[in-house]
């Protein structure tokens, strides 16, 4: 159907397609299947609003294959574009956006806001078989550059908290080891009592076979165990470079000085990456 198409009275449309704006002078008495930019009525006697035009991508299902193993199912991808490249700097990739309606403003009651499931498939009937994967998959960083992060508006999502308890008598010792990639987002020590002057603490990372007193700082200063009591101290991340907490990897406390009295805790923020 050609575009700037106007209708006089009452439409009924089913699996109707146009490439351009419909205005309807009358009612719509429904609408599906709708495909098009838009389709608005203009008439006064429009008891309910025309529902929204919905978008569908759908791959196709496999072929059924009675003597054998079935076809596949067809793949649905949306990808965004790629960043263009520029004789400085290179234009940033294309963002996706899956975005439920907000609900519609009511003068009693408004509606509820839209719904998004994202849901992996599940796995046939017969036999033993494993249901699909949600794999969300942050992109790689170059250079300094931090890689992504799987966020939860907008903040960094799935945090593990790492808490060590020291005790007087304490020694260097790690209280982590890592089973796959994390990435330190903070460390903060807390004093129950306070240590005897000049005893601090460095939270540092070490890979199998270092020492964690030989290892590298996640944080850039010591923490301070003489510091007033039931007191937190927040630690200055180290570069993002030191951040990064590889499989085999342990965290663990080096301490200056002989701790005879002090005790206190300290926590160490992690989240998969």
């Amino acid at each position: 159907m050609a575009t700037d198409n106007i209708f006089a009275g009452t439409i009924t449309c089913t699996g109707l397609t146009s490439t351009g704006a419909i205005i309807v002078t009358g009612a719509i008495a429904s609408s599906t299947g709708f495909v098009g930019p838009s389709l608005t009525a203009t008439s006064a006697g429009v008891v309910a609003g025309a529902a929204g035009n919905a978008v569908v991508v759908s791959a196709t299902s496999g072929v059924a294959n009675a003597a054998g193993v079935g076809g596949l199912g067809g793949n649905a991808s949306l990808t965004a574009g790629v960043g263009a490249t520029g004789s400085t700097n290179g234009g940033a990739g294309g963002s996706n956006l899956v975005s439920a309606g907000n609900g519609g403003n009511g003068t009693t009651t408004g509606g509820v806001g839209g719904t998004v499931t994202v849901q992996a498939g599940n796995a046939g009937t017969g036999g033993n078989a494993n249901g699909g994967n949600v794999n969300l998959v942050p992109g790689t960083a170059t250079g300094t550059g931090t890689p992504g992060e799987v966020l939860i508006n907008g903040n960094t999502g799935g945090f593990i908290p790492v808490t060590f308890n020291y005790y007087a008598g304490a020694i260097d010792t790690s209280f982590f080891i890592a089973t796959r990639l994390y990435r330190v987002k903070a460390v903060i020590l807390r004093v129950d009592v306070t240590a005897g002057a000049g005893i601090t603490a460095l939270i540092k990372k070490a890979a199998s076979g270092i020492a964690i007193n030989a290892g590298t700082s996640i944080s850039t200063t010591a923490f301070a165990l003489d510091g007033a009591a039931f007191t937190n101290q927040n630690g200055v991340l180290s570069p993002a470079a030191d951040l990064e907490i590889a499989a085999g990897t342990a965290i663990g406390v080096d301490f200056t000085g002989i701790l005879t009295s002090a005790t206190g805790s300290v926590t160490v923020t992690l989240v998969p990456v």
